[in-house]
């Protein structure tokens, strides 16, 4: 770099070609890891979705019996996931993935998703993304580091 002299304000930068060669392989390397984290981002959030689904399906049936129509249902206890009825709310169960958002949640067709998780003032919480996600995220810190560290070697 020339440093400017006298009246004139301008300077000049010269780029060493093995600075640039470096910093092309930083751009790259850069490139890979922003990939490589945004695949195990995916990957967790895919693994969360499977999670709540299977809470829901596994949890234990303690809670009230009432009969729906002709069919008798068992729910859930409050605390632990909700029971399966007729599987609406685990067919709203998505996860979408886009280039700059990774979303888990429950989409229309199930809004009392949020009641269950969260509870109401006459029904005690229901969680079932909490618990998932608790369970993966410490999974997807790890995969991410430990995929970073072999690009490292």
């Amino acid at each position: 770099m020339t440093i400017p002299r006298g009246k004139n304000t301008s300077f000049t930068v010269t780029v060493d070609p093995e600075v640039k060669q470096i910093n092309l392989r930083l751009v790259k390397w850069n490139d890979w890891a922003l990939n490589q984290i945004h695949f195990r981002l995916v990957e967790g959030a895919n693994n969360i979705r499977n999670k709540m689904i299977h809470l829901m399906q596994h949890t234990p049936k303690t809670g009230k019996k009432y009969k729906r129509g002709k069919k008798w249902h068992i729910a859930s206890s409050p605390g632990n996931a909700p029971a399966v009825d007729k599987g609406q709310l685990i067919r709203s169960i998505v996860m979408e993935a886009r280039k700059d958002e990774i979303e888990v949640g429950v989409k229309s067709g199930a809004p009392y998703g949020k009641w269950l998780e969260q509870g109401t003032p006459k029904m005690g919480a229901r969680p079932f993304l909490k618990p998932a996600a608790d369970a993966e995220i410490p999974r997807i810190k790890h995969r991410i580091l430990y995929a970073l560290s072999k690009a490292e070697k």
